[in-house]
């Protein structure tokens, strides 16, 4: 099932995966070529965005995870960047 949107969330990665100080972001369900290449898009503009407080990006074929230093960047403010950094890719 393709998303209409891209999932981009703190709270699902601290409780599916234990990941506290992570952000999950979904670029679609399925795992396509499209999906790829628009999250392969996404975690670049990531990181030539040069978010303070990123300490790591972990890209998968339809999602990727942002690992973050809350002593640095507040959870609201790392999805803030996030968003904004999505949007200008996928406007």
């Amino acid at each position: 099932m393709a998303r209409s949107d891209v999932l981009v969330s703190t709270d699902w990665a601290q409780s599916n995966l234990d990941a506290p100080n992570t952000v999950f972001v979904e670029v679609d369900e399925e795992m396509s070529l499209e999906a790829f290449f628009k999250s392969l898009s996404l975690t670049s503009a990531v990181k030539q965005a040069q978010i303070s407080g990123v300490t790591e990006i972990c890209p998968a074929n339809a999602s990727f995870q942002i690992k973050f230093d809350p002593d640095r960047i507040s959870p609201d403010d790392m999805l803030a960047e996030l968003k904004n950094a999505c949007e200008r890719i996928l406007s």
